[in-house]
């Protein structure tokens, strides 16, 4: 009866997908309620059915197999903007939208003799999004006022117990994945002087499929330490879609006549793109003291120098394409996670990690600014239930070097509540 029950709760949390938000950076790593209480810190541990994901070595110790399928709610708390001088932003203000993005993720995993264990994992360790309230007004409406990435990762993955205390394992990817993004279109207009909005550009891709793989190695040395390995490759994607120019009204019939005549409006034009999404490493070291309490620390790289720019290509319309420069730089997390096991069953789980920024200040700006992050966390679980939240603030930090003249300070807090049932 409960796991009907449980059942019936994961397929509810499946199927409910509310509006949007904006997640901390590109990288999401939780993928399970264990590991997310933990900070993400259970590459030496990868023992519930999410080590699909954290630690595909660790599904050859899965004797029973499973599944466990889970969500996160991600809510921006606080995403601002404070324009500075020099530039035209100075002395404005622009605050993204908070509303929430709910992401998914589900693990089976079937042991075929105490040496193989097959599993299947689907999640999105991916994901970016950027919503500019008042866009009206706001000083880079002219780079963007909405952005969002999705990444969906099928993973089949086979795992080899090779003695009793060391497990490999590999995986294939199949990432499906999807890119919008809009923005406004000024043009000088004679008749006042002034430069004016005319269009918003609409940018949105199909979803497209890329290819890549991941391995890991669990080595459980003695009862007391264990440690692990886990590397993720780099995925490039090629995008096909469609954009859309929409005329917005300057108050001045001639001056509209003018633009309409010049510019492809309410078409369905031809657009493409190509995005990188980088390699990743996590190595992780668990120490167990006796039944009660883990601590594992561990350090994640991300090689996020493959993403450079971004080109948005109006294939038939060059004049409408645009170039976001990024020069993003590789990065390490460092985390911590500490697991107490009660008398009564359950367990309560602790983490802190701290995220290296990715992003120069010469590219800080309203499509990506990323800073030092600092996250804390705080997880319960018992028999088939977990739950999960995290609090993450992002640095404040300032450019006044941007390559769009788009200078300002920017600040960001994100929590993220993770559920899972395993059945």
């Amino acid at each position: 009866m409960i796991r009907s029950q449980a059942l019936a709760l994961s397929l509810l949390i499946l199927s409910w997908v509310p509006g949007p938000t904006h997640a901390s950076g590109f990288r999401f790593d939780d993928q399970g309620t264990k590991a997310a209480g933990l900070s993400s810190a259970f590459t030496a541990q990868a023992d519930d059915p999410s080590a699909i994901f954290y630690n595909p070595g660790g599904v050859a110790f899965l004797e029973e197999g499973g599944v466990l399928i889970g969500t996160s709610i991600l809510r921006l708390q606080d995403g601002s903007f404070q324009g500075l001088s020099p530039g035209s932003a100075a002395g404005t203000n622009g605050e993204q939208d908070s509303l929430s993005d709910t992401l998914v993720h589900a693990y089976w995993a079937k042991p075929l003799n105490p040496a193989v264990v097959i599993g299947v994992g689907l999640y999105q360790p991916f994901h970016l999004h950027t919503e500019w309230l008042d866009s009206a007004s706001f000083a880079g409406r002219g780079l963007i006022t909405q952005a969002e990435l999705n990444t969906y990762d099928l993973v089949p993955t086979l795992s080899l117990r090779l003695t009793d205390k060391l497990g490999l394992g590999f995986g294939g990817i199949y990432r499906s994945s999807e890119l919008s993004h809009s923005r406004r279109l000024a043009r000088f207009n004679p008749l006042t002087g002034e430069t004016q909005d005319v269009a918003t550009s609409d940018f949105d891709t199909d979803l497209e499929a890329a290819f890549g793989w991941q391995a890991g190695i669990l080595h459980k040395v003695s009862k007391g330490f264990s440690w692990g390995l886990t590397y993720r490759s780099a995925i490039e994607t090629d995008y096909d879609g469609a954009g859309r120019l929409t005329q917005l009204a300057s108050g001045s019939r001639q001056f509209d006549d003018l633009v309409r005549a010049t510019t492809p409006f309410d078409l369905d034009l031809p657009v493409a793109t190509t995005l990188e999404l980088p390699e990743t490493a996590s190595f992780g070291l668990a120490f167990h003291f006796g039944e009660a309490l883990t601590l594992e620390l561990d350090a994640d790289w991300t090689g996020w120098s493959t993403v450079q720019q971004l080109n948005l290509d109006f294939l038939s319309e060059p004049d409408f394409s645009q170039e976001i420069s990024l020069l993003l730089d590789d990065t390490l997390t460092f985390r911590a996670g500490l697991l107490l096991k009660l008398a009564s069953g359950s367990q309560l789980r602790f983490g802190y990690a701290l995220e290296e920024s990715s992003q120069p200040v010469t590219t800080l700006g309203p499509f990506l600014a990323d800073s030092d992050t600092n996250s804390a966390s705080v997880g319960w679980g018992k028999d088939w239930l977990g739950i999960a939240l995290r609090w993450s603030e992002a640095d404040d930090i300032a450019t006044r070097t941007n390559v769009n003249d788009v200078n300002g300070l920017y600040g960001r807090t994100v929590w993220a509540v993770t559920l899972a049932v395993e059945l």
